[in-house]
């Protein structure tokens, strides 16, 4: 049994939302946890994927609601047709699983993932900022960072410097798009000259 623990009133804290992928949904249940605890939270700060989900949680202070928003999007066509381009698999499907299809499917994977290391080396990302930006553009409003309901501070990488960088004004979406490029997988997003 999980004991609730019921801080004192009047009590803040500044949220921290970190990276890794698609277990970044966790932070949505984080975040339901500390409103539902009686905390306010005066900040968020994300990076990578945390800095989508905490600008998404600046928008709208209902965990829930904003689970409902990005449910309805994993239940999209934009994300079906993206989702091999984002995490190389695909919708599901009907089809055998095993036997010569089964033989073929791997087959065609081997070639699949030497096409991409392929690819790796020649260009500067696997995937196309474009992807990136059309996720972000689905579930965000183009609005200044500045500008959100609760401040929200997010962290990228000058790629020329290796040094954090925290960003709190400017374009939203492009700061959300310049946190979550992750060298080699998307191009790395220009920030007022680095």
């Amino acid at each position: 049994m999980i004991a609730k623990v019921q801080p004192p009133s009047g009590r803040r804290a500044v949220l921290a939302l970190g990276g890794g992928g698609a277990r970044g949904l966790a932070h949505f249940g984080a975040a339901q946890a500390v409103y539902e605890s009686g905390i306010e939270v005066e900040r968020m700060v994300g990076v990578s994927i945390g800095s989508l989900a905490g600008a998404m949680l600046a928008l709208d202070d209902s965990p829930t609601r904003v689970q409902q928003q990005l449910l309805e999007y994993l239940e999209s066509d934009d994300f079906e047709s993206n989702q091999e381009s984002l995490f190389g698999t695909q919708p599901a499907a009907d089809k055998a699983s095993a036997g010569l299809l089964a033989w073929y499917d791997q087959i065609k994977s081997y070639l699949w993932a030497r096409h991409m290391l392929g690819r790796v080396f020649r260009r500067r990302s696997l995937l196309s900022g474009g992807v990136l930006e059309q996720v972000i553009a689905r579930l965000i409003p183009e609005m200044d960072i500045a500008d959100l309901p609760v401040p929200l501070s997010i962290v990228a990488v000058d790629l020329k410097s290796g040094h954090p960088i925290v960003l709190e004004r400017g374009p939203l979406r492009k700061a959300i798009a310049a946190s979550a490029a992750i060298p080699g997988i998307f191009p790395p997003v220009s920030w007022e000259g680095m």
